[in-house]
């Protein structure tokens, strides 16, 4: 029989054993306390645009958000290919103060079908398309109509297009300059756009860009030329057809008409700008074949390490000898060359420089577009430095192809490598956006000529102006300061000037004037200059 003792025991341990059961549980369920980490570096990577042309800027923003308590340095690097390698890298620095957001712009230059950015605080990468095989690039403002860019896309111009937001980018020459072609609706332009804004876009105009401005359905279409490029005004064409817009777009956009940047296109018999100035001569800097008694001197050392060695100096049972006689003479003969070359081609080298100053005098600015191609001896030091503002690119001076150079350094403001490689032929592209007060000035006079007046530094020959009529009047030589009156002729060569613009030689006998110096050793048998862009005024 069960005593009442027994059973209250029996439920005085189960309540105690759930208690223990029930508590175990309760604490297994609840999780364990996760700690939340502050990302301490944060940062993103955009672009502005990922169709950019060759041997152009191709804008890109580094936003960095420091949360410690020390400036952080960061690196952002540039490489031709994807995923990094060998190619040509450039490299920018970035400080960011401590408990600070901080946004910098940097503009690397595109030189290969492909580059890919990263950052030392492993920001992901992103990959920038070069669109180098389309005709044309063209940005279209987020405040047009989205049928725009699709007009661009569907053209047969081959024009590849974009749509950006002008204001998230800086008033700056260098964020327009991978574009042919920028579309803005007429009143962002007049009313939204401030002046530095505008003024960028009227420099990148006078180099050789399209400005479409985009007016309501009663705007009058026109087109004028301003420098090297045009400012075409068009209605919003609410009502037309996409096929219509397409092939009034087609017109406008019409391959004989386009003009790229600055640098004349000799083979032609029109004024066709180019992104950069031809050099003709560009052959005579090629490297030429070894003289043939180096030639002799390798066949002297066969004949040496062969029959002379086995035979006389290390015979049959002293053949010992060659482990000694052998690499002896082969560094030997390796000096002996080297001396001969360092004495026959010395250091440094020689080259040709043509440069195209764009003048946008409105504005006090210019651009220097700059194409210079040398032919090395021996470098001893490749080291030459230029401003975060020039863009530089280069390859070799092969036949019937283009090489790109190799191994070329740049972080910052110094540039090294494989920009002067020894004993090479290569050519450079420089970009620079520049402030200045050179200017030409033109007043008409009362008998209807035209008098010239010239800030430049240097003097200037063959000084033609086109005024509004298309007449083309010049001055055959202008000293700085000086005011002449010229003489209305009848120009047929290849580089008339647009309506009021002027475009004259530079006559500087030092090469430094408007001249992007880059590689000290380097001694430049030619430098010409040419100056054009909008007049100062003309009454």
């Amino acid at each position: 029989m069960i005593s009442l003792k027994n059973i209250l025991t029996f439920v005085c341990l189960n309540i105690i054993s759930f208690g223990i059961f029930a508590s175990a549980s309760t604490e297994v369920s609840v999780p364990d306390e996760v700690e939340v980490k502050e990302v301490k570096i944060k940062s993103e990577l955009s672009e502005l645009s990922t169709k950019v042309h060759e041997h152009s800027y191709a804008p890109i923003k580094y936003t960095v958000t420091n949360r410690t308590d020390k400036p952080y340095h960061s690196k952002l690097w540039v490489n031709r290919s994807i995923g990094g390698g060998s190619g040509a890298n450039q490299v920018f620095s970035a400080t960011t103060p401590p408990f600070a957001k901080k946004t910098f712009y940097f503009y690397p230059i595109c030189d290969s079908n492909y580059l890919s950015i990263n950052s030392t605080d492993s920001t992901p990468a992103h990959t920038y398309i070069n669109s180098a095989y389309t005709d044309m690039t063209a940005a279209v403002s987020s405040e047009c109509r989205e049928t725009w860019l699709k007009t661009l896309n569907a053209s047969s111009s081959y024009v590849s297009a974009d749509l950006i937001n002008i204001t998230d980018w800086p008033a700056d020459y260098r964020t327009f300059a991978c574009f042919d072609f920028l579309i803005i609706p007429e009143k962002q332009y007049n009313n939204k756009l401030d002046e530095s804004y505008r003024k960028a876009i009227r420099l990148w105009i006078a180099a050789g860009g399209h400005l479409l401005l985009i007016g309501d359905a009663t705007t009058v279409e026109s087109t004028k030329r301003y420098g090297n490029g045009k400012i075409s005004i068009a209605p919003e064409r609410m009502n037309m057809e996409d096929d219509a817009r397409i092939k009034w777009f087609n017109k406008l956009t019409d391959r004989k008409e386009h003009h790229h940047y600055v640098g004349a296109n000799e083979r032609t018999d029109k004024y066709i700008e180019r992104r950069f100035p031809k050099i003709i001569d560009v052959n005579k800097y090629k490297i030429p074949p070894p003289p043939v008694f180096l030639g002799l001197i390798l066949l002297a050392f066969a004949i040496f390490v062969g029959p002379i060695c086995l035979k006389v100096l290390a015979p049959v049972g002293k053949r010992f000898r060659l482990f000694y006689i052998i690499p002896l003479s082969a560094v030997g003969v390796s000096l002996l060359l080297a001396l001969l070359i360092f004495v026959i081609d010395g250091t440094g080298g020689v080259g040709t420089r043509k440069v195209h100053f764009v003048i946008n005098a409105a504005d006090h600015t210019g651009l220097i577009s700059q194409t210079q191609v040398v032919r090395t001896n021996l470098i001893l030091s490749d080291e030459f430095h230029l401003p975060m503002e020039v863009a530089i690119s280069g390859e070799r001076n092969s036949d019937g192809y283009h090489e790109s150079l190799k191994d070329t350094q740049r972080e910052d403001e110094v540039c090294s490598g494989g920009y002067f490689p020894s004993r090479a032929s290569v050519v450079h592209y420089l970009l620079q956006p520049v402030v200045t007060r050179w200017a030409l000035h033109v007043e008409k006079t009362s008998d209807g000529k035209y008098s010239f007046q010239s800030s430049f530094p240097a003097q200037l020959s063959n000084v033609t102006y086109t005024d509004n009529d298309g007449k083309v009047w010049m001055v055959k030589s202008l000293m700085p300061g000086q005011k002449l009156t010229a003489e209305s002729v009848y120009y047929k060569g290849k580089f008339k000037p647009t309506s009021g613009s002027f475009r004259a030689n530079m006559v500087d006998k030092d090469g430094k004037t408007g001249v992007i110096p880059t590689l000290d050793s380097i001694e430049w048998e030619k430098t010409e200059i040419i100056v054009s862009g909008p007049i100062a005024f003309n009454n």
